[in-house]
């Protein structure tokens, strides 16, 4: 049985589509504002791929597994606070198969 410190101290894993598609939709500057956003958050891991084959649904993100489509440097801020409330939220409830 994990222990809720185990639970709160999980990382969270942002992944962002760096392809061609996505990258003319804004993935670089969101990647630099991620950077920002976390930059001293050590419980958030930045990662980057090529592609994510969505490319009609870009900017891509996966939050701890889960593909989040069409994030703008609008939405961006917002989505990602979201969702890692959300996967914090399973995580402390036990709940991680959500």
């Amino acid at each position: 049985m994990t222990s809720n410190s185990e639970k709160e101290s999980k990382k969270v894993t942002i992944k962002i589509c760096l392809g061609s598609s996505c990258h003319l939709k804004g993935a670089y500057e969101m990647t630099r504002r991620l950077k920002e956003m976390f930059e001293d958050d050590p419980n958030v891991v930045l990662a980057g791929s090529l592609c994510m084959n969505n490319c009609a649904n870009g900017v891509i993100l996966e939050i701890d597994g889960k593909t989040v489509s069409k994030v703008t440097l609008d939405n961006l801020e917002e989505v990602v606070k979201k969702k890692i409330r959300d996967t914090q939220k399973r995580l402390v409830d036990g709940n991680e198969t959500e």
